[in-house]
């Protein structure tokens, strides 16, 4: 015995329908479409982000190189200075020099938060300490590596250097301090195209101090929004919704064309077949009547 299958059979559908179905395949590669944009936006936004950071932390670092060399520079201009030397050598007046002529002589940055000057033995030569200046009152001769400590909202960078009677650095008179306020000497120090400078937080406690060349890792801070970024979206984001405009009006125009050029006349000529199967089709043109030329 053979053998039989069965058989599935589709019924018809409206060529309207079909198109209605093409026109949701249209709509839902746009939809992928749109979602592979969007993601390939935020992945730029996300990695434009990273690059800012980096150069912001490369401008922070090259900041922190100039404020170096502005130190050096003050300590040459205070060991070439004859009042400075002298307190070294007779700190009897060292307490009035420090105060009144130390800031205001001209002779070093006036921009210092403070100075001191320190023994051989690493002490401050002043016999009282000032917390207005708030200056170690002694320093380690074998460790004078700068730092940065937080004191209230600001951060402030100590530099050591030895302070040698001439140029030629062989007689040791003692050492001298600076004390800068960091995010003051940021700003004059040169302009960041990347980094916002009033979004610097010293993200370290009051009674903790940082190495300098820690310093930029542990600052927390926010990026300039970069202008040119910005018009970058905003034009990728204008040619998305101008192709998606597009793409929408193409497919409704083609559904509307579809239904109203094919379906249509289609529909009228399958119902006129269906008339003359049974019996009761007629040509209703000009021409002819009831069947027959006339």
């Amino acid at each position: 015995m053979p053998l039989s299958f069965p058989r599935w059979r589709f019924s018809p559908r409206p060529i309207a329908h079909y198109a209605l179905v093409l026109s949701l395949i249209l709509i839902t590669a746009l939809a992928w479409l749109a979602v592979a944009v969007l993601y390939d936006t935020a992945h730029l936004k996300e990695e434009v982000a990273l690059s800012d950071e980096k150069l912001a932390r490369q401008e922070l670092d090259e900041a922190i190189v100039l404020l170096t060399e502005h130190a050096y520079r003050t300590a040459q201009a205070m060991m070439a200075w004859d009042e400075a030397r002298q307190q070294l050598e007779d700190p009897i007046y060292y307490g009035y020099w420090r105060h009144s002529r130390a800031l205001a002589a001209g002779v070093i940055p006036d921009t210092l938060a403070a100075v001191d000057l320190y023994d051989l033995n690493g002490h401050s030569l002043s016999t009282v300490s000032s917390k207005e200046a708030s200056m170690p009152d002694s320093i380690r001769p074998q460790n004078i590596q700068p730092f940065m400590k937080r004191e209230g909202e600001h951060g402030y960078v100590y530099y050591f250097f030895p302070f040698y009677r001439s140029p030629d650095q062989v007689h040791l008179l003692g050492y001298m301090g600076f004390k800068f306020d960091l995010q003051q000497e940021l700003h004059q120090l040169r302009k960041f195209r990347y980094l916002d400078l009033s979004s610097v937080d010293i993200g370290v406690n009051e009674d903790r101090s940082v190495p300098l060349h820690e310093l930029v890792s542990r600052l927390a801070f926010q990026t300039i929004a970069n202008p040119e970024t910005r018009a970058l979206e905003k034009i990728i984001s204008r040619s998305f919704y101008e192709i998606v405009a597009i793409i929408v009006l193409i497919s409704l125009l083609a559904y509307l064309a579809i239904v109203s050029v094919i379906t249509k006349p289609l529909r009228h000529l399958s119902s006129h077949i269906d008339d003359m199967r049974r019996g009761k089709g007629i040509l209703n043109r000009p021409g002819f009547r009831g069947g027959h030329l006339v």
